[in-house]
């Protein structure tokens, strides 16, 4: 090899090591997907249980669970006004749809698909929590999933107006959250509305709003309803009625024993409810510890004192259903809570979650 042949064939690796160097590592995911940790370099743990083909009884678990979106119709260019069946009030203005491009959309009719999230269990049936992005717990009004389309093609949010039915009148002030989830199977987890890139115009409710024209599931009615009414939403997908749930005083983390291995990251979810401020968290499935038979908290704490719900769900490979409900557990310093798994349907399932 002569010395030109050398000095392009050196040059060629530099150019090669160099590319190779420079590479960013592939950091896309984030805490949102609560199955799929980060490490401090971004990237997942290399044992992580519950990701890919393994968690597929839990797709199809959560594929079972959700309910059908009510499909509702409005007009662009106009102001207008849709209820969900659980009494979810939408206001649209002539100027709240827009395009792929930005521009408003002035006519066509648009096709509006709504999930209501209004308690506990309808959280849960769509795998949907009332906790933050970095784990924090949220006070919930309740939560709504919104997709809008026109001609078949996605259409998104100008501003509108999303009001949550609230089963009494309340003073307690409430935030506007919207949802990430980085996949179809993974929980909904709530980050705020950026008030400085909108002023923060609707983004807080001080209070509910009583009206007196409007009745339970639409319509109008002879009675006085409750709302906690946000004026200028400026996004679909999932809306969050909420308030950071600061309790002082020491927390603790807790593990949740289930009967053996067979139930596992794999198969089995883990939700918590506390019903005094309508809000449900999630188990993570990557804390599971095979040689404990274990789930815990992993990246987050709850408050000492405070008393909660334990849902627990299971689709094993065979097809067979398993639940498990403990109420009133009282958190305490290194709790351990030996979960109780029975083989049940999923109509009873779907059933006692629309109760909770």
């Amino acid at each position: 090899m002569n010395r030109t042949q050398n000095i392009v064939f050196l040059t060629a690796i530099f150019a090669v090591l160099s590319l190779v160097a420079c590479r960013k590592p592939n950091n896309s995911r984030t805490t949102n997907d609560p199955y799929v940790p980060v490490n401090p370099n971004g990237q997942p743990p290399v044992n992580y249980p519950g990701s890919g083909a393994a968690s597929a009884t839990l797709k199809s678990l959560f594929n079972d669970l959700r309910s059908t979106p009510q499909t509702l119709t409005t007009t662009a260019g106009v102001s207008s006004t849709l209820y969900g069946t659980k009494g979810t009030r939408i206001t649209f203005y002539p100027n709240s749809f827009k395009d792929a491009s930005g521009n408003i959309i002035t006519s066509g009719t648009i096709v509006i698909k709504l999930t209501e999230m209004l308690t506990p269990g309808a959280m849960i049936a769509e795998n949907a929590t009332t906790q933050t992005t970095t784990g924090d717990i949220l006070r919930s009004g309740g939560q709504v999933k919104i997709e809008a389309s026109k001609d078949g093609q996605a259409v998104y949010a100008n501003k509108y107006s999303l009001s949550f039915k609230q089963p009494a009148a309340s003073y307690q002030p409430m935030d506007l959250y919207f949802g990430d989830r980085n996949n179809n199977d993974s929980a909904v987890l709530w980050r705020p509305l950026d008030t400085a890139s909108t002023g923060g115009t609707g983004t807080t409710a001080t209070g509910t709003t009583t009206d007196s024209t409007t009745g339970g599931g639409g319509g109008t009615g002879g009675f006085s309803t409750p709302f906690y009414v946000f004026d200028s939403c400026t996004d679909f997908i999932y809306v969050n009625c909420d308030k950071l749930n600061s309790i002082p005083g020491p927390r603790t983390n807790i593990h949740f024993v289930m009967p053996d291995t067979t139930f596992n990251a794999n198969n089995s979810t883990i939700y918590l409810i506390f019903n005094d401020i309508n809000s449900v968290a999630t188990v993570r499935r990557e804390s599971y510890e095979t040689s404990t038979k274990s789930f815990n908290l992993k990246y987050y704490t709850l408050p000492i004192g405070y008393t909660m719900t334990v849902i627990t769900l299971c689709k094993k490979a065979d097809g067979k259903y398993y639940f498990s409900e403990q109420n009133g557990l009282t958190i305490t310093d290194a709790m351990s809570v030996n979960v109780t798994m029975t083989e049940r349907t999923l109509d009873f399932i779907k059933t006692r979650l629309g109760e909770l």
